[in-house]
């Protein structure tokens, strides 16, 4: 159970303690929340599994005990079926080599990653098009073709001084979307994880400097709540998700 610990983490682990955001934060990621970890013989460990990111693992634990993994959902290995795991519900299994998903047309591998396959769908536009596009619902992203989009924020012209980093960004898209604020919502668009680091860090810096006498517990404490409210979704870098792009979650048509 040592090696299993050291492998995977403890049993019960969190990846998040907001699901919902981390959900939003990672789109495409295919998760697993109370996931339940068997072999074909008995279950070894439950707790939280984001198979995009956490797949190395799995592989090194059925290595490690040379059995098939399988990863079930928590109903799946849980309550009347504890002792008695519905194997054959499995999401997930592995030799340690080979990948096996319980429904491959919802999952592809993107580049060595494994992702959702309904979010590797997306038309492209170009920056100088992009203010010429129409607004319109549709589940599959658009990919605007935005460089340094988060500079580009800053230098948009605002009636409201008082405007954070975040809200310039909000307002730069939708000046570029051709949409109204309420319209762009925290999950209509995704930008890259290292593009969201650098936005949050900016937002807290703006924030800190601007309530200076506030206790930093103070200070985090209302920095978490806001960013929950205002902070962007956010994605792993992949194939289709790089640096310096925007990926808008409805289409848009001109």
């Amino acid at each position: 159970m040592d090696k299993i610990t050291e492998i995977m983490g403890q049993c019960g682990k969190l990846i998040s303690y907001s699901k919902g955001r981390y959900r939003w934060d990672n789109p495409q990621n295919i998760i697993i929340y109370n996931a339940n970890i068997c072999t074909l013989t008995e279950k070894i460990w439950y707790g939280d599994v984001d198979l995009t990111i956490d797949l190395p693992k799995i592989k090194r634990l059925s290595k490690y005990l040379q059995k098939k993994i399988l990863v079930l959902r928590e109903m799946d290995a849980r309550f009347e079926n504890e002792d008695s795991p519905l194997l054959e519900n499995a999401e997930y299994t592995t030799d340690g080599n080979h990948d096996w998903w319980k429904d491959p047309d919802k999952v592809v591998n993107d580049n060595g990653i494994w992702v959702l396959s309904n979010f590797t769908k997306q038309d492209t536009v170009s920056y100088d098009e992009a203010s010429e596009v129409k607004y319109e619902k549709n589940e599959y992203p658009l990919k605007i073709e935005l460089p340094n989009p988060i500079d580009l924020a800053f230098s948009v012209n605002s009636d409201n001084t008082d405007d954070t980093p975040i809200l310039k960004f909000y307002e730069f898209l939708t000046q570029k979307l051709i949409c109204k604020v309420d319209e762009l919502e925290i999950n209509s668009f995704i930008i890259e994880h290292s593009d969201y680091n650098r936005l949050k860090k900016l937002e807290y810096e703006y924030l800190r400097d601007s309530y200076e006498n506030l206790h930093p517990y103070e200070m985090n404490t209302s920095f978490f709540w806001h960013w929950l409210n205002y902070g962007p979704t956010s994605a792993q870098s992949t194939e289709w998700v790089k640096k310096g792009f925007v990926y808008v979650k409805q289409n848009f048509k001109r």
